[in-house]
């Protein structure tokens, strides 16, 4: 269980990476990250409530995720948010914000 911490500049792969794992990730904040803010392969769960600003690749990377509830994110970046789902990425889209950050303006 993640909840109510912040991620701020993290330079390594992925801010928080989870494989296989039962996870509940709830308000949170994930600002500037290298590659994904939240890379998660696989597993069961909730993401839900958590602010991603500026991530480089994915705000939210899901693997596998039939068994991951994702909703009412918000994902911020230059590129409008951007989200990544092996399965019913448009569902999972239409349940969080995606939106433009001011970063680089």
């Amino acid at each position: 269980m993640i909840r109510n911490s912040t991620f701020e500049n993290a330079f390594g792969k992925d801010a928080v990476n989870a494989r296989q794992s039962d996870i509940l990730i709830q308000n949170n904040v994930f600002r500037t990250a290298y590659k994904d803010c939240l890379d998660l392969d696989g597993g069961s769960g909730e993401v839900s409530g958590n602010l991603f600003v500026d991530c480089d690749d994915e705000g939210i990377d899901l693997s596998d995720n039939e068994g991951v509830d994702v909703f009412e994110n918000t994902i911020l970046d230059v590129r409008g948010g951007r989200l990544a789902a092996d399965q019913n990425q448009e569902a999972i889209e239409a349940q969080n914000k995606l939106g433009y950050s001011n970063n680089g303006e």
